[in-house]
């Protein structure tokens, strides 16, 4: 049996594999875990498209190059610049939306002041950046997600997506166009398909990102006529008690939010104050730590992390349990500022 797991990022993906492989005394054989981005590359090459598939730095480079191109505002600029970075941030969420510079400049037409200038500039700058990748014979990373769906769709595959029979979506939130027409092909090409969304119909807030991926799963009426597709909603569970961010953490990693370890490991914990919270969270630390989790595979999520990382510092030590914040003290703290 041929299966895939499509995780959310690449760290989610590498967790998933080590949870397959201990699953499996120690030997990853059969199911494969990969991310969309990771099956990109694979799928053009597959298709026979030779073009340079461009990494984030180059297409900060060419955004640059296209900048000067345009010139106006962007005028001698370099890529070092902060300008820079915004501009290629800017072109990298238009490509992923699949707006031409053609659809740029008319929206430009339709604004007025410095608005419909900013805009202007900004199409003129996604035509050069365009024109640019058409003579260099490449592809940003946009492009490329959309020739592996194009070539997904036309029947293409590579080692992680021939003879699928189980497809597992896990955890992705969102998907660009060209992404979500890769994930229906290959859905299409699955025998059965089983979709986990991180969504929760009580707080619309929250989910207003997965909706749109949600609706597109719902309309594939004649898809799921020939294959097997089962969506799976997270949802809190619990008695309640936890407070809003924990349990959607703890609904997130398919846990409880009732204090005990479940599912993927994700544990709620709730407490009145900073330092009760963070007594209560190394009274949990130190518990897991005595069943035998290493510290390394711990961590402790909080909704004000820079806040409560000194008690949580506190409790810690003295429980004789090793502490890494991952950030240092706040600047205003430090000796020379004061």
């Amino acid at each position: 049996m041929a299966a895939l797991i499509l995780a959310r990022t690449p760290l989610a993906a590498a967790r998933a594999a080590r949870r397959l492989c201990d699953a499996q005394d120690g030997v990853l054989f059969g199911p494969q875990v990969a991310t969309l981005d990771r099956l990109v590359v694979p799928l053009v090459a597959a298709a026979g498209d030779g073009r340079a598939i461009l990494d984030p730095l180059a297409e900060r480079l060419v955004a640059a190059e296209a900048g000067r191109d345009a010139g106006g505002p962007f005028e001698g600029l370099e890529a070092t610049d902060g300008t820079a970075a915004a501009l290629a941030g800017t072109l990298a969420e238009l490509r992923r939306a699949e707006v031409s510079a053609a659809d740029a400049r008319a929206a430009a037409r339709s604004l007025d002041g410095a608005a419909a200038a900013r805009l202007g500039a900004v199409a003129e700058v996604l035509a050069a950046y365009e024109t640019r990748l058409a003579r260099a014979g490449a592809l940003d990373r946009a492009g490329a997600a959309r020739a592996a769906a194009d070539a997904a769709a036309r029947g293409v595959t590579c080692p992680e997506t021939a003879d699928l029979d189980l497809l597992v979506v896990a955890g992705i939130a969102e998907a660009s166009l060209a992404e979500w027409d890769l994930l229906s092909a290959l859905v299409a090409r699955a025998r059965r398909s089983r979709l986990h969304l991180p969504f929760f119909p009580e707080r619309p807030d929250v989910c207003a990102p997965v909706e749109p991926l949600l609706r597109r799963v719902e309309s594939l009426h004649e898809l799921a006529a020939r294959r097997e597709i089962e969506v799976v909603l997270a949802h809190v569970e619990g008695d309640g008690r936890a407070p809003g961010p924990a349990a959607l953490l703890a609904a997130l990693g398919g846990g409880r939010a009732s204090g005990q370890l479940e599912g993927d490991g994700v544990i709620a914990v709730a407490a009145p104050g900073e330092e009760g919270e963070a007594d209560a969270a190394a009274r949990t630390v130190a518990a897991l730590a005595a069943d035998g989790v290493p510290f390394e595979e711990i961590a402790v999520i909080a909704a004000a992390p820079r806040q409560v990382a000194p008690s949580l510092a506190r409790a810690l030590a003295a429980r004789g349990v090793p502490f890494a914040a991952g950030r240092g003290p706040a600047l205003a703290d430090l000796p020379p500022v004061r």
